[in-house]
């Protein structure tokens, strides 16, 4: 599925005109010839309103809602939502298949297109170190040291995340941070308590 998302946004620079080849040569990356840090190149756009590198994805498959990309791994994603069956991507693939692994998804409650509202994305953390496995490497800080952040795009726009705050939780244990509660933040203050909340439950500062 990653390379059906590489190659079509391939075809989106082609299409569109630009070219994707690096150069070589002695030059900072993050500069260009003016010491300007150079802009990320516009967003490729279908004609249906959606980024092109999801359109033809999201045409086999439209309970596809967005994508998401784990630092310092090979893990891309897509991210699916059905509201009338929220768990139907546990153990099935994107393709609707039977699979253990499942796919990642977003619990009902998720609404992307509402700036207030709480995003939730389910995935399997798998002893054979698929899926959401990677993600327990944040328990140590030195990892989120190094990967301070990560993408989740919205079919229609990219999407980057910074980490606040890495918690571990005993469900069954009185007084746990109730995150999964907080599906929608109807103020500032609303959403620096959850926040506040989150980072006094975290593992480190």
């Amino acid at each position: 599925l990653s390379e059906l998302v590489a190659d079509a946004e391939k075809e989106g620079q082609q299409n569109a005109g630009q070219q994707s080849g690096s150069g070589s040569g002695t030059q900072d990356p993050d500069q260009n010839q003016s010491g300007q840090i150079p802009q990320d190149p516009p967003p490729l756009y279908a004609e249906s309103g959606k980024l092109y590198r999801y359109d033809a994805l999201y045409n086999k498959n439209p309970d596809l809602v967005g994508w998401i990309y784990i630092p310092g791994t090979d893990r891309n994603y897509p991210v699916m939502q059905t509201p009338e069956d929220e768990e139907y991507y546990l153990h099935r693939n994107f393709y609707k298949k039977k699979a253990n692994a499942g796919t990642p998804f977003l619990d009902k409650d998720s609404e992307l297109e509402d700036p207030n509202s709480r995003i939730m994305v389910y995935g399997h953390n798998l002893k054979s170190g698929g899926m959401f496995h990677p993600f327990t490497k944040y328990t140590k800080q030195s990892y989120w040291k190094k990967y301070p952040t990560f993408t989740f795009d919205t079919l229609y726009e990219t999407r980057t995340y910074r980490i606040v705050a890495v918690v571990q939780l005993d469900l069954t244990e009185v007084g746990h941070f109730g995150y999964y509660a907080h599906d929608h933040f109807s103020s500032a203050a609303s959403y620096n308590g959850f926040i506040q909340q989150a980072k006094e439950a975290a593992l480190y500062d």
